[in-house]
């Protein structure tokens, strides 16, 4: 299988999970500092989403959650209550924070369409490596919105188990590590 199809099957994977529980790590390490977040997804098809991300050391934001409501989406962000037509308006203000490579777990789940096509300009396998106790299949990402991405896929899955992207937008190495990854 090449790269292409590997990225087109993990977003088909995502995909076809009736249901779907993430938890996780994202590092941003930039020239000024580095910022610590966790963050957990929960979805099931046609009827819950949740995302929340949780500021630790360096952090710019504390608690950012987003909530499907019927076909709007709700977000809370210190204490401050919002609303947003689609999943791409809600996650706008952390967007910045984390750019736009880093939520594309959420977006994939929500229907958004993702994947080699739309976001990147070449994908290549650059080897197998364990991650967890688990085989990964690591592909590197040119993306479209600019920088090089790392992409961990479970051999097995094909779900995302690490990534990381060098942002020359904000000088920043972004980097997610799943802790728990659930799909039903």
């Amino acid at each position: 299988m090449g790269a292409y199809e590997l990225l087109t099957r993990s977003a088909m994977a995502y995909g076809a999970a009736e249901s779907y529980l993430d938890e996780g790590t994202l590092t941003i390490d930039q020239p000024r500092g580095r910022s610590e977040y966790t963050f957990q997804t929960f979805s099931v098809r046609g009827e819950e989403f949740y995302f929340q991300l949780l500021g630790g050391a360096g952090a710019a934001i504390s608690d950012y959650r987003v909530t499907r409501a019927g076909q709007r989406y709700e977000t809370v962000r210190a204490g401050t209550y919002g609303q947003a037509p689609t999943l791409e308006a809600a996650i706008q203000p952390i967007l910045d924070l984390t750019t736009y490579y880093s939520t594309s777990v959420p977006r994939i789940l929500e229907g958004d369409s993702w994947g080699p096509s739309n976001e990147t300009t070449d994908v290549r396998i650059v080897g197998t490596t364990s991650i967890t106790g688990q085989q990964a299949i690591m592909l590197e990402v040119d993306l479209i919105e600019g920088g090089r991405a790392t992409l961990w896929l479970d051999q097995a899955t094909l779900l995302i188990r690490r990534m990381t992207h060098e942002s020359p937008r904000n000088e920043a190495v972004i980097s997610v590590g799943f802790t728990r990854l659930e799909a039903r």
